[in-house]
């Protein structure tokens, strides 16, 4: 007697390329590690989510307050934020420089 019963094929043919089983586990498990560590950022971002937002909120009063500020190869110093937005852009970059200048002089 013969079963009637057919074994599912073991590769499947997309275009001129044979993609086997084998080969699928093989990029499945390759990428495993970088989908792993995608998911473990997204869960400490969400449990450190109220620390992290504090320490976004201190850092943009600092900067605001004109505080000098570095983090690694990153420098702000001397940044103002202007209440009077009549007096444009450009005397903020001009006391900016005025103050470099007058610091530099002492």
């Amino acid at each position: 007697m013969q079963s009637s019963i057919t074994q599912p094929p073991t590769t499947t043919a997309i275009g001129a390329t044979t993609i086997t089983p084998d080969a699928i586990t093989a990029s499945v498990v390759a990428t495993l590690p970088s989908i792993l560590w995608v998911i473990l950022a997204i869960c400490a971002a969400c449990y450190f989510k109220n620390h992290l937002d504090r320490l976004a909120n201190a850092l943009v009063r600092r900067i605001e307050s004109g505080t000098a500020f570095k983090f690694g190869s990153i420098e702000l110093s001397s940044v103002r934020v202007m209440s009077d937005p009549s007096a444009g852009l450009g005397s903020a970059v001009r006391s900016s420089t005025d103050d470099s200048r007058a610091l530099a002089r002492k």
